[in-house]
């Protein structure tokens, strides 16, 4: 049977695994929001008849917004990861 004082330690395991799956998934939305962006410019490509002008216009919108949801949930994820820590001393 596990000890009183193992308990908050694998809770404290839990809760940073947790911090990392989360940002494992800002990775994912990331890459996502790239994506999209640079399909929805392709679509527009297609409808107005254009060169890829607006396929580059989207990848980069794309890109712009997916770096800013990738620094703000990493360093949301970090803070936590950080609280998590200093908790555990």
């Amino acid at each position: 049977m596990a000890s009183a004082d193992q308990r908050p330690d694998r809770a404290r395991e839990r809760r940073e695994t947790s911090i990392g799956w989360r940002m494992a998934g800002i990775g994912m939305q990331t890459s996502s929001e790239v994506i999209a962006g640079a399909l929805l410019g392709w679509a527009a490509d297609r409808w107005l008849e254009t060169s890829p002008r607006w396929t580059l216009v989207g990848a980069v919108a794309g890109i712009a917004v997916g770096l800013t949801t990738l620094i703000r949930g990493a360093m949301k994820a970090n803070k936590e990861l950080d609280d998590a820590r200093r908790n555990r001393r």
